[in-house]
């Protein structure tokens, strides 16, 4: 698998019969549209109009830096043969944009088949708490990709409470994990940001979900909710959990 980081919690997948996006921010539309403080730290790594390749488009929740419309819709007209996975709030968003139903996939409980050899399931995130009863009335989720033997998860936004961990016992054991590690803080709360997990937390849950490999998120976009990979690392290497650590810069690919 070929993992190539967008800045944010945003990736693409390259599977060995198709490309998934994750929550791709291609633009400075927070900063533009919301918060002039919130400008972009990193630079946008591909032209969304030039995203060709998309064949599924996976969101999380319906915050504009994860459900970004100045970035999907590019990608909707480049990308003819693209789809888009996500709760009713991001569909929601992209129905108002125009997108055409037969290219919407709604959540659900079971795993839905992508490709011949591949296979996603949505599954409950905690931003800040754990919504619904059913995936159909999720706020956010996250995605667990099956593919060549290989299962992928990626959580979207979230903390970890007792229900995201009985929501997700069952994916157990994951080969490769993307996490989020800027934690929700009396500060970030002060000024409107929600926060995840932290890394202390991002740890634990890579361990208790076995993965072999932890890809850190949510670290590198605005300067109010930026983590220093120093911090990440340093923890890392005084902890000594047992699985590998990668924080991929926006722009750069590592292969699993």
């Amino acid at each position: 698998m070929q993992v190539m980081a967008l800045g944010q919690v945003g990736f693409r997948l390259e599977l060995p019969d198709l490309n998934l996006y994750i929550d791709p921010y291609l633009s400075d539309s927070v900063r533009e549209e919301e918060d002039d403080s919130m400008a972009r730290l990193v630079g946008v790594p591909i032209d969304a109009a030039r995203v060709e390749d998309a064949d599924i488009v996976l969101l999380t929740h319906a915050h504009r830096d994860h459900c970004d419309v100045q970035t999907l819709c590019p990608i909707y007209v480049a990308s003819p043969q693209s789809k888009f996975m996500g709760p009713q709030s991001t569909l929601d968003v992209l129905r108002k944009e125009g997108f055409k139903e037969t290219r919407l996939i709604p959540l659900e409980s079971a795993d839905v088949p992508l490709s011949p050899g591949c296979t996603v399931r949505a599954v409950p995130s905690a931003h800040p708490e754990c919504s619904g009863d059913s995936p159909q009335n999720w706020n956010a989720a996250g995605y667990v990709v099956e593919s060549s033997g290989l299962r992928v998860y990626h959580s979207g936004d979230t903390s970890v409470t007792e229900r995201y961990l009985e929501g997700i016992a069952s994916i157990r054991p994951i080969h490769v994990a993307f996490l989020p590690v800027n934690e929700h803080s009396f500060v970030r709360k002060r000024a409107g940001i929600v926060g995840n997990m932290g890394v202390r937390d991002a740890f634990w849950l890579a361990e208790w979900l076995g993965v072999s490999v932890l890809i850190a998120t949510h670290w590198d976009m605005f300067a109010a909710n930026q983590v220093f990979p120093e911090e990440v690392e340093l923890l890392f290497e005084k902890l000594s959990p047992p699985f590998e650590l990668r924080l991929v810069r926006a722009g750069c690919e590592i292969e699993i």
